[in-house]
Parts: C-alpha cells; structure tokens; sequence
C-alpha cells in the first residue's frame, strides 16, 4: 500500500496502485505488512486489518474495512474469521 506521499513531486499514482489509508508512522500498520503490500483483498491481510482496527483509532479503518468487507461473500467473511492473525498488539 503506497500512499501519495511515497510519489515524488507531480507524479501520479499508476492506475490501480493501491494506496494506503493507514498511519504510516505506526509499525504495525497494515501499510507495514508484506501480506498488505501485495494483495489488499488477501484473507491474511484483511484479517491483520480486522485486528489493527480493533486495537488502534486510525482513519485507515473507517476508510478501508467498509470497502474491503463489502467485497467479501459471506463464505469469505467466515473464512477471514477463522484465519490466524500475524498481528499483535
């Protein structure tokens, strides 16, 4: 996930780059989190999300998970449950 800060000055961020909502300055950030750089929709990553929203206030979330969720069947969503989170608080 880059954000438009990581462009430098007057580029435009490529069509369908992602880029991250999430405060960059907190190391346990999904924008820190390989899963996350690669594939947004992967289950490891928005299951590392679920568990940063719940444990941090950050704007990324309100941002990211309606987005994220939305996209999921409910046969996913129950999946993502199920899933080991890499992440700790």
């Amino acid at each position: 996930m880059r954000t438009m800060e990581d462009l430098p000055e007057g580029e435009v961020p490529e069509e369908g780059a992602s880029q991250c909502n999430f405060d960059r300055s907190n190391k346990k950030s999904p924008c820190n989190y390989a899963k996350c750089s690669d594939d947004e929709s992967d289950p490891s990553c928005i299951r590392y999300i679920l568990d940063y929203c719940l444990a941090y206030n950050d704007r990324g979330c309100v941002i990211q998970l309606p987005q994220l969720l939305n996209k999921l069947t409910s046969d996913e969503y129950n999946n993502v449950k199920t899933i080991k989170s890499d992440f700790v608080s």
